[in-house]
């Protein structure tokens, strides 16, 4: 079983899962130089398959609920952010986590954190990046409240209580037919741009910085944003993605089944970005086939990709994989920690190169390959690769029908190539 290094392993299945004028102005690269370089951040849409209003690169306002608030963790407080729904005012519940040493003096990296369908805000997530440093926004994206007990691995029914602000449900796509705005991804999406720029109009908040980190239903509403918001200084979607409409899995059912949807499943906007993109996801999952991720990864400017064998599909589980952690911190220091996959395998056996992080060699290759199409039922074998430097070489089975290549390193860090058709 492929061993990325979980803090915790519960089991679990959540399915049902600045502040700105339109202008642009500079933030870091992450390339290298500790973060200093400028690069441009658009303050509007930079992609139209969904037509998204300007006014959502503006700060919303951000309310106190003290009376949400969890004892457990003085650094984490709840809100309610605006985000109108259907024409009404309304506001969406929010934690806040702030490291105690945050200040205009010294700003902190942020995260936005978005929850998979029947999910919620988080407080335990938000703490988790909080301990690394991070200012942490966690939403609620289906008009509830987290209850006290809540935790990551708590079911729907103990999760959350209903707000008392309107808000649309996660209904799978089965709104599609609706005007967009009344629909939930368009609200979801709203949402979670407002909170992109909310956290850019906190004093204590490095610009530069910004990224999302999303699980499950949120990894697709992750990688949809990454595809309209260029100020993102990384993004992790965690299980899925975009691009999954012609494959298999329950999402791509779910566009299948709704096809007025396919307008939010457009990949297009993903491949221009240079935003940095961590795909992270299991080689065998209910929600989605692994291949449209890899074809992603292919196409997308800068990409990393990890399959994970065995990985179970869960909040808790998400947010126990390090590597995101990992990613996230690469990407704002400019200090290479990952294997970069330079020369991808091919059907004709072409060696994988990789460029390795200072100080860092492979431990181990593996050839992952199966003779089933790659879905929920299908089954992974593996047969050692061999190593040499940076170079990777493997044989490929006969009764092979794709493969990819696992690379982990000595730092215990796995990253996979492209899975390859035969």
């Amino acid at each position: 079983m492929n061993k990325l290094r979980f803090t915790a392993l519960l089991l679990g299945a959540l399915l049902c899962f600045s502040a700105g004028c339109n202008n642009k102005q500079g933030a870091s690269t992450g390339e290298g130089d500790g973060g200093n370089t400028m690069r441009e951040m658009t303050n509007h849409a930079v992609f139209d398959a969904v037509d998204l209003p300007d006014s959502l690169w503006q700060a919303p306002e951000f309310n106190r609920a003290p009376e949400e608030d969890r004892t457990e963790d003085e650094r984490i407080k709840s809100y309610y952010m605006r985000s109108d729904y259907n024409g009404q005012e309304s506001y969406a519940f929010a934690y806040l986590g702030v490291p105690e040493d945050a200040s205009e003096q010294s700003k902190k990296p942020a995260v936005l954190l978005i929850h998979g369908g029947a999910g919620s805000a988080y407080w335990h997530w938000v703490r988790n990046w909080v301990e690394r440093g991070y200012v942490a926004l966690a939403l609620d994206l289906e008009g509830h409240v987290p209850t006290k007990t809540a935790t990551m691995s708590s079911p729907y029914t103990e999760l959350y209580t209903k707000s008392q602000y309107t808000a649309p449900t996660n209904v799978n796509f089965m709104d599609a037919n609706k005007p967009i705005e009344q629909t939930w991804m368009y609200y979801a999406v709203q949402t979670c741009i407002l909170g992109n720029s909310l956290l850019h109009s906190l004093p204590y908040v490095d610009n530069y910085k910004i990224g999302a980190c999303g699980v499950s239903w949120g990894s697709v509403i992750t990688a949809i944003i990454t595809c309209y918001d260029d100020r993102l200084a990384f993004s992790i979607p965690i299980y899925c993605a975009v691009g999954l409409a012609d494959d298999y899995g329950l999402i791509s059912d779910c566009y299948k089944n709704f096809p007025a949807a396919l307008v939010w499943d457009n990949p297009e906007g993903i491949k221009r970005v240079n935003t940095p993109i961590y795909f992270i996801l299991p080689n065998n999952d209910f929600s989605m086939s692994p291949l449209p991720a890899s074809r992603l990864y292919e196409q997308c400017k800068n990409a990393t990709l990890t399959y994970v064998e065995g990985m179970l599909h869960s909040q808790d589980i998400a947010a126990s994989v390090v590597e995101a952690y990992d990613f996230a911190g690469q990407a704002i220091s400019g200090k290479q920690v990952f294997v970069k996959v330079k020369a991808q395998p091919s059907a004709s056996g072409t060696p994988v190169e990789v460029i390795l992080p200072q100080n860092c060699e492979i431990n181990r290759a593996s050839l992952y390959y199966t003779s089933d199409e790659p879905v929920s039922s299908g089954t992974w074998s593996r047969r050692r690769a061999t190593v040499n430097g940076s170079v990777i070489t493997y044989s490929i089975p006969d009764d092979a029908k794709y493969f990819y290549i696992r690379i982990e390193d000595s730092n215990e860090r796995v990253v996979s190539t492209k899975i390859v058709a035969l």
